[in-house]
């Protein structure tokens, strides 16, 4: 669950297999491979799963 939102980030999808990460197509990959997103450039309908007990925002410097 997101209680805090960096400026950028990566979206991490934690599941019983591990760990993934969104790209923006909507699938999942590798850290290296995944989209650094900030709010303002992240599509509406993925900010519907942000709140979702398995995603975590990871910060991007």
């Amino acid at each position: 669950m997101v209680t805090t939102t960096p400026t950028r980030f990566k979206v991490k999808v934690n599941t019983h297999k591990g760990s993934s990460y969104w790209t923006l197509s909507g699938s999942t990959t590798i850290l290296e491979d995944a989209v650094v997103f900030t709010m303002e450039s992240m599509p509406d309908f993925f900010r519907q799963s942000l709140e979702q007990d398995f995603i975590e925002l990871l910060p991007v410097e």
